[in-house]
């Protein structure tokens, strides 16, 4: 299982780097056509996006591969608040944005607990964008609950819901890459949550999906 894992791991990799190399290499060779300004100013502007495309690709894996559990404490409210001001201008106008749970502090830093935010908020965003139901407008709703001396963090939004053969692979890097994702957020999530004793997981709701990270309070 860890074999086969790995080997999904670096077949991912491998599709993932392909792809921004495939589209630089055909920007660099369109520079070598008699082509118009307005045509090199696209090829350049490709060229960069895909440069970025790849340092993001990179910095995913380093975030995946290498973090350090650090002794430190956050409350979970600032950090979400912060959140989501910085992750406003680029969520969806329509999404509908919600969280609840009574204040208290996790021991864990702030900084992975942002990550850990992110990456499930940028996750549920795009799924709830992708279908709400009839009508509805696509909603994320994030609650905290205590329970004995852990946090438990539900981000749950209002989409088409998880196909069943993707749930086991959820949280295997560059297993079940969305639209517009790098593949490491989710495997990210999890790897942060086990760092501080803790576990990530993914389930089905009867409209939409869950992804549960329990965490330690402070």
């Amino acid at each position: 299982d860890r074999l086969a894992q790995l080997g999904t791991m670096a077949a991912g990799i491998a599709h993932e780097i392909r792809n921004p190399l495939s589209a630089m290499l055909g920007a660099v060779e369109l520079q070598s056509l008699p082509i118009t300004p307005e045509q090199k100013t696209s090829s350049l502007r490709i060229l960069k996006e895909e440069v970025l495309r790849l340092d993001e690709i990179l910095t995913g894996l380093l975030e995946y591969s290498s973090p350090r559990a650090k002794s430190a404490r956050c409350r979970w409210l600032e950090v979400f608040d912060r959140v989501a001001k910085l992750m406003r201008p680029d969520l969806p106008d329509t999404l509908q944005l919600s969280r609840t749970g009574p204040e208290v502090e996790l021991a864990v830093p702030g900084t992975h607990f942002q990550q850990i935010l992110i990456n499930l908020l940028r996750n549920a965003a795009r799924a709830a964008a992708s279908g709400p139901p009839e009508g509805a407008r696509p909603a994320v709703a994030v609650t905290l609950s205590v329970i004995g001396d852990s946090a438990l963090v539900v981000v749950a939004d209002n989409g088409p819901g998880i196909p069943r053969d993707l749930l086991p692979q959820l949280f295997i890097p560059f297993s079940s890459r969305s639209a517009g994702g790098t593949g490491l957020g989710l495997a990210t999530v999890r790897r942060l949550a086990e760092l501080y004793g803790g576990r990530a997981w993914a389930e089905n709701a009867p409209r939409g999906a869950r992804f549960l990270v329990e965490l330690p309070l402070a």
